[in-house]
């Protein structure tokens, strides 16, 4: 059974079942081992709409869609529990830092993320991992420089961005390599469109996870 601690029938009368099952749990990451992750990382997205957030209210700007990067970097942080041997549902949260813009705009973006994560098994010390995401809060933003074609400013440029969000939807996957009994080494990438104001971002995110 795939939702199984998995292998023989353990004798838990046996003195050594219990390092046993320890040893299963590290190996696989059975039903109730839990994740806790933390990494940073970049991306980029595609910057819809005809107006940016905070100068596109004031003054007039021209803005064409198109691709845009997600601000110089972001942090995440998971915390994940594993509700079968290959599977496990997670929450955790997307912090964006968007440095450079001028007064009025917006300067970062925090939204949570609730995940389901579906895992390979383990090959050696590498395992690989599919996943669906879904999140609300401020969604994420996008960095792109507009051109202010108000009376007087013909010309002038300004740093802003776009928003994608509140609601997002996405999936993504990525791998953990295993550097001792209970940490790992993560890369994620993840795609995420952003509903109401409507956007996409590609992130790529690294980081340490401890299992335990």
């Amino acid at each position: 059974d795939d939702e199984d601690d998995g292998g023989e029938e353990i004798d838990d009368n046996n003195p050594l079942a219990g390092l046993e099952r320890e040893r299963w749990r590290e190996h696989q990451g059975s039903k109730g081992t839990w994740l806790f992750s933390l990494g940073v990382g970049s991306g980029v997205g595609y910057a819809a709409g005809d107006a940016t957030e905070a100068f596109g209210k004031c003054c007039k700007v021209g803005f064409s869609p198109g691709l845009a990067p997600a601000s110089l970097a972001h942090a995440v942080w998971e915390v994940a529990y594993f509700v079968g041997r290959k599977t496990a549902l997670s929450i955790g949260g997307r912090h964006q830092w968007i440095p450079g813009m001028l007064p009025g705009a917006a300067t970062g973006a925090h939204s949570l993320l609730v995940r389901s994560l579906f895992f390979t098994e383990e090959d050696g010390k590498v395992r690989w991992y599919f996943a669906c995401a879904a999140g609300w809060g401020e969604g994420f933003r996008l960095g792109v420089t507009a051109n202010r074609t108000d009376e007087g400013h013909v010309g002038e440029t300004v740093k802003d961005t776009v928003r994608g969000g509140p609601y997002l939807a996405g999936f993504g996957g990525g791998m953990l390599y295993k550097l001792s009994r209970h940490w790992r080494w993560s890369v994620d990438t993840q795609f995420l469109l952003g509903f109401g104001n409507i956007s996409a971002v590609l992130d790529l995110t690294s980081g340490v996870r401890y299992q335990f």
